[in-house]
């Protein structure tokens, strides 16, 4: 097919395909809707109190971005039809997982407020004494042996197979495809708005780091584990998503107290507002893909460009 063809039938076709999806979902997801107003609303009210000035256009673009991405992500998977997990013991699984959660806040908790990251100082020697690289290995060995060793070993105890827990490596690529977009959008924004756009010095191990300690766990838990059981809860699976990207942004809470201190509105704005719609778009695609690969990529990466 010629190049003219193809950009053809991406602007007459499935651009407008996408769009019409995008609103055939809102229409039948009432929550959904919420769901967009209120983080929008968040995003704003922590812009102004961070700049004392409207977050309006931070709000708008973040929802946009959401937005866009989704309709990217539809176009790549509109003809596949993903697997549904086998949600064996559902009550159980869902009761687990929700106590799960909060232990994972109450670790957060201490993470933030009370244990160090750092090794020992004997074992710094090991490597070669670089208190940065010991402090992100301890964290990444913590982070991967609580955020996913021990919830996928209950798991496999309640007879799930690793593709019900979304370990596959299924449209690993559409990772990579997202990554690509929003790498270009960001150095735009950067060139606009500083007139010189770079990659920080080590991106690559930031990467890395971002990858085991982030990205692979928290979407194999929220999305590979959790979402799952709050779909088969909802008799609209994008309801599922939505309580899902709740929860994701209320897991922000103790870094969100971290950041703005003890202040209620602005906290919980903090979680409702971009790691809630982020936590969505995530919860969309594995709603799309089945498989944690291309969210942990995008995870990762997502967070080495706006965070390191």
């Amino acid at each position: 097919m010629p190049l003219s063809e193809k950009i053809n039938v991406l602007l007459c076709k499935l651009i407008p395909s996408a769009i019409k999806h995008f609103f055939i979902a809102l229409r039948n997801t009432p929550s959904l809707v919420i769901f967009i107003i209120i983080s929008f609303f968040s995003i704003e009210y922590v812009g102004w109190y961070q700049s004392g000035h409207s977050g309006m256009i931070v709000g708008g673009v973040g929802c946009l971005g959401m937005v866009i991405f989704a309709m990217v992500i539809w176009t790549f998977t509109q003809n596949f039809k993903p697997p549904e997990p086998e949600i064996k013991r559902q009550k159980l699984g869902l009761i687990t997982l929700l106590f799960y959660f909060l232990f994972l806040i109450l670790c957060a908790c201490y993470w933030h407020f009370g244990w160090k990251t750092q090794l020992p100082y004997p074992l710094n020697n090991l490597f070669l004494g670089s208190a940065e690289l010991t402090s992100k290995l301890f964290v990444a060995l913590r982070g991967i042996l609580i955020g996913f060793l021990i919830p996928f070993i209950l798991f496999r105890l309640f007879k799930y197979r690793s593709n019900d827990m979304g370990i596959c490596i299924h449209f690993w690529w559409l990772g990579l495809l997202l990554m690509c977009i929003f790498s270009c959008a960001e150095f735009v924004s950067a060139f606009v708005s500083s007139g010189t756009a770079r990659l920080n010095k080590g991106f690559l191990f930031d990467f890395v780091d971002m990858f085991f300690t982030v990205g692979f766990v928290e979407e194999f838990y929220f999305r590979g584990l959790l979402q799952p059981h709050l779909e088969a809860i909802s008799k609209n699976k994008l309801n599922g998503v939505v309580i899902m990207a709740i929860l994701f942004g209320l897991w922000h809470f103790p870094a969100n107290v971290a950041m703005f201190g003890a202040k209620p509105l602005v906290v919980i704005a903090g979680c409702l507002g971009g790691p809630a719609i982020f936590g969505l778009l995530m919860g969309y695609l594995y709603l799309r893909t089945r498989s944690i690969a291309p969210g942990s990529l995008f995870h990762a990466w997502y967070n080495t460009m706006v965070f390191v």
